[in-house]
């Protein structure tokens, strides 16, 4: 069932590409996270009782992370469609006639992963996004360090 986009060429433009990638780069995190617990059935031997609840608790880390993460990004993206929605009546245009020219002084609420050009304002959640996306990898990392190099 196809479904209509709220945003004109030039508004998708902006970030749709940006939002895309970052979903399937939260989604892979995701989905290395998730198959990180079936290093919990590897045997007694090779990983120790102390090591498999040090694990676990740093697992949950990763998750509070993503899906911290993942609920910032679905903010933003209300916030983006509440901008359009209110320069739409505003301007008493249908919200799929907004150009992002209507918007210049909200155009950095439309940054994912990159700057955009001639943006001046507030870019924390741009900021904030590359932390969490870094921070996340980080901890995935330090799982697999956790396991596979046990000095115990």
């Amino acid at each position: 069932m196809k479904y209509q986009i709220l945003e004109s060429p030039s508004i998708e433009a902006l970030y749709h590409k940006e939002r895309y990638l970052l979903k399937r780069i939260t989604s892979v995190l995701f989905a290395i996270a998730g198959c990180s617990w079936f290093l919990l059935y590897l045997p007694e031997s090779i990983i120790h009782q102390k090591t498999h609840e040090l694990f676990k608790l740093q697992q949950y880390q990763i998750y509070v992370l993503l899906l911290t993460l993942w609920g910032l990004d679905y903010k933003r993206q209300l916030d983006r469609i509440t901008v359009l929605s209110q320069k739409a009546m505003t301007l008493h245009k249908n919200i799929i006639d907004i150009q992002s020219s209507d918007i210049p002084e909200e155009i950095q609420k439309f940054e994912v992963l990159w700057f955009k050009k001639n943006t001046h304002g507030k870019h924390i959640s741009w900021f904030i996004t590359w932390i969490f996306l870094l921070f996340a990898c980080v901890l995935i990392t330090r799982q697999y360090i956790l396991i596979f190099n046990q000095n115990s």
